[in-house]
């Protein structure tokens, strides 16, 4: 079993850094909410990692399947995207099914 520090940071019970396993499915989920929270650049250790801002272009099903998939190959995940709303949001709803 493989742990990390949960994010966003925060202390357990114990007073300790929390942390989750890794391949579980809420270590996965974490994988993925970081990929798509980070842009690419944001991390000058791994350029390319995560997920272009979508602010301006709207949001690509396809890329945002091939991000998490380059970058959290472990997981399953269904994506829902919305038609840009009249305020110019536009809703997006990855979930996390599972870990291969």
């Amino acid at each position: 079993m493989t742990v990390q520090l949960s994010w966003p940071l925060r202390l357990d019970h114990t007073g300790r850094l929390a942390t989750i396993e890794r391949d579980s499915l809420e270590g996965t989920a974490q994988a993925v909410r970081l990929t798509v929270l980070t842009d690419p650049g944001e991390r000058t250790v791994s350029p390319d990692f995560g997920t272009p801002d979508p602010s301006w272009d709207g949001l690509d099903e396809q890329e945002l399947r091939q991000r998490v998939n380059r970058w959290v190959p472990r997981a399953r995940i269904d994506v829902a995207i919305d038609q840009t709303r009249g305020d110019g949001t536009q809703p997006a709803r990855i979930v996390v099914t599972g870990v291969r």
